[in-house]
């Protein structure tokens, strides 16, 4: 999700890479869950997360728009999978369909990218993309938040695989983007390329005994193919 706003009115105005520290702990939540509750629509789900779900819940994507654990949307021109909000007796507002009881992921070594990330974002630029400290999204307060480094918040194995995924995903869909807007609004190709990505890289379910990157890749591949972008 891209976001025309300049990074000193939503970070402290610096940017980070994964081995920088930031001043981002919040004492394991401290049982606060309210980014569960405010951003449930906006967690737009990505091919990896979709391979981390599958292996935490054996279900396709088919089974989990099914079982409302994600849902399909129109973000940035695309037809993209997203968390499920949901609205509970107790609840003044909805809250991710995962979240439990007591207030707790119930994915939390599954999570996606983006619950990884906050209150971090991924500022993109020049084809490739930093971090940034986005310091008014967390409800913790910001004097009292403590010094992680990147790398360790994000918990994710392979990191540098990872961040190639990330930077490679998002390209991929920044070309595309631009292919649409050649296309007439309304285009009977532009809803059919739409299906087709959603289809190749989310519908099709990844082989969770095998590694995610090698299979993304074979998609983007055969994607940029199909779209005569090689």
């Amino acid at each position: 999700m891209e976001r025309n706003i300049a990074i000193e009115e939503i970070s402290d105005g610096n940017t980070y890479h994964s081995r920088d520290v930031v001043a981002m702990g919040c004492n394991d939540c401290a049982g606060c869950s309210a980014c569960c509750h405010e951003m449930c629509e906006t967690i737009i789900l990505d091919p990896y997360d979709i391979y981390q779900f599958e292996l935490a819940l054996s279900q396709s994507l088919e089974q989990m728009l099914s079982n409302n654990l994600v849902e399909l949307g129109y973000m940035d021109g695309f037809i993209l999978p997203h968390m499920m909000p949901v609205l509970s007796e107790d609840d003044e507002m909805p809250h991710c369909s995962f979240l439990s009881p007591t207030g707790r992921c119930g994915i939390h070594a599954y999570r996606p990218g983006f619950c990884r990330l906050f209150p971090l974002g991924r500022y993109y630029r020049d084809g490739s993309f930093t971090y940034i400290h986005q310091i008014h999204e967390c409800h913790y307060p910001l004097e009292q938040r403590t010094p992680v480094r990147i790398r360790e918040w994000l918990g994710i194995r392979m990191l540098s695989q990872y961040e190639d995924f990330v930077n490679e995903w998002h390209y991929f869909l920044k070309d595309v983007d631009g292919y649409f807007h050649m296309k007439e609004e309304g285009s009977k190709e532009k809803e059919h390329i739409c299906s087709y990505l959603l289809g190749l890289f989310y519908g099709v379910p990844y082989d969770t005994k095998q590694a995610f990157f090698p299979q993304f890749y074979e998609r983007l591949n055969q994607a940029k193919k199909e779209l005569s972008m090689e």
